[in-house]
């Protein structure tokens, strides 16, 4: 019985695809994402970029960092990659920062990442 519950405390925040490979010939890549929210309460999260060695990940923009979700809600998140000259290995994660209307700082840490592979020719 302790299955359904860890599966459901782990499935409340969500990012797809979790995995993808892109190939470009520009300068430039476009990438969009869903967010969700499976909490029962509203949530805010926090967009953020890093490299596969933990470094922060500076050429990349969106319209909004920061997105808000009411329960069971669904958001797509489009991110711009610029300065794509070689091959990059980023992780595009989304952090809990606030739970409820008021945007109380949450409790737990919840971060979601998904991989991205960005092969430039």
């Amino acid at each position: 019985m302790l299955f359904p519950l860890l599966y459901s405390a782990c499935n409340a925040h969500s990012m797809t695809p979790g995995f993808e490979t892109v190939a470009t010939t520009t300068n430039s890549v476009v990438m969009q994402y869903e967010l969700s929210n499976a909490y029962s309460f509203a949530a805010v999260y926090e967009i953020f970029v890093v490299n596969k060695d933990g470094s922060i990940y500076k050429d990349w923009d969106t319209p909004h960092s920061i997105y808000k979700l009411n329960p069971g809600s669904k958001r797509n998140v489009t991110i711009t990659f610029n300065n794509v000259l070689e091959q990059r290995k980023v992780m595009v994660c989304t952090k809990l920062i606030g739970v409820t209307r008021n945007e109380s700082p949450p409790k737990i840490t919840s971060v979601v990442c998904s991989r991205l592979i960005i092969n430039k020719f």
